[in-house]
């Protein structure tokens, strides 16, 4: 299963880490809002989900709004989730280590700086 991260935003809280966005181009879907949990050196992807009230109790839950039908294409999605997810945050940590690019080049020598214009 060939998936890849398009989008990730931590957000902390208990086993919670944050919400991934990702595109799986052969089954044609992206999926916005997965959330991204770990707990016990265990880490696992679910589907997105919308907040409900218990009607007996008033306790806040959550439901998914899809799933998997077979536990073993969740499991497949999860782990190629997770793996998209790394590389994902592995390059954004490396551009975020790099420094700006630069307004100037390297020209035989010169340093020139580059002149920008914009098309309107």
């Amino acid at each position: 299963m060939s998936i890849e991260c398009t989008g990730y935003r931590s957000h902390p809280s208990g086993a919670l880490h944050g919400f991934a966005n990702f595109r799986a181009e052969k089954m044609g879907i992206e999926l916005f809002g997965c959330g991204v949990f770990g707990k016990n050196g265990r880490r696992w992807i679910t589907m997105p989900s919308r907040e409900f009230s218990d009607p007996e109790t008033g306790e806040k839950k959550y439901i998914s709004i899809m799933r998997f039908m077979e536990k073993s294409h969740n499991e497949a999605f999860c782990d190629a989730a997770l793996k998209a997810l790394d590389k994902y945050c592995a390059e954004q940590e490396k551009q975020a280590s790099q420094p700006p690019p630069s307004n100037e080049h390297h020209d035989g020598g010169n340093i020139e700086k580059d002149q920008y214009e914009l098309p309107f």
